[in-house]
């Protein structure tokens, strides 16, 4: 299957990590074009797309660059750069996926996402055995964010209103348009997205991303979009379809 994993990467040409964990002939990193020499020298045996200078602004813009101007893709999946592992919940424990296992999930993923007719899916967001059960490995309308989030040739954009939550807006979209997405619970990614510099955290502030929140709830509603009732100036809010 020719599917391409497209990874938005900024400011983080020492310490991008996502590429390590797939087949080179299926990964990109996406950067800014000012930043290549930087990436090149970081990553030589790597695939680097350069966007032009002056046409994105952020991660949100990059993601709508990136499926404008990859049309030829039927297969496409968007992942952050610094991803440590794919890994599934096997007897209460996380196993990380080797290279050629996790390229095999990926295609049977594919497979069935097109079989029922469906154009997104995507991964649980936790790290935690108990998220996972054994009698449903598969969701129809949990959320997928961010992270790992893959499409068959979806005409749906990313709302560039929202540059921190662009990802929940996009589930919802597919959710809304289809009636459900393809999410393997029994599936989780590891990033270090709050700790590392660069990316989202150039950008991203406490009071930015509770702005974004009632953004989001504006949108969709009350009902579908709620924040964390035991604080209201939290960050945290939970999707419900």
């Amino acid at each position: 299957m020719n599917y391409r994993i497209y990874c938005p990467s900024y400011k983080r040409a020492n310490i991008a990590i996502s590429h390590k964990l797939f087949k080179p002939e299926h990964f990109s990193y996406v950067v800014r074009e000012e930043e290549m020499e930087a990436y090149q020298m970081s990553f030589p045996d790597v695939d680097l797309i350069p966007v032009p200078e002056g046409k994105v602004s952020n991660l949100t813009n990059t993601r709508n660059w990136i499926l404008d101007n990859t049309p030829e893709n039927k297969y496409h999946i968007q992942i952050d750069d610094d991803m440590k592992a794919v890994a599934w919940i096997f007897k209460r424990k996380p196993m990380a996926l080797d290279i050629d296992h996790l390229h095999h999930i990926i295609c049977n993923m594919f497979e069935m996402t097109e079989d029922m007719g469906l154009h997104m899916w995507g991964m649980n967001c936790v790290e935690d055995p108990m998220a996972y059960r054994t009698s449903k490995p598969f969701h129809f309308n949990r959320v997928c964010l961010g992270p790992w989030q893959a499409f068959i040739k979806t005409e749906l954009r990313y709302d560039e209103v929202l540059y921190l939550k662009e990802d929940y807006d996009f589930f919802l979209q597919h959710m809304h348009r289809d009636g459900r997405i393809f999410r393997a619970n029994y599936l989780h990614y590891r990033v270090d997205h709050q700790k590392l510099a660069g990316g989202c955290q150039m950008y991203r502030t406490e009071e930015k991303e509770r702005a974004q929140n009632r953004l989001l709830e504006k949108k969709w509603g009350s009902k579908i979009v709620r924040m964390n009732w035991k604080s209201p100036h939290s960050i945290n809010m939970r999707i419900v379809v």
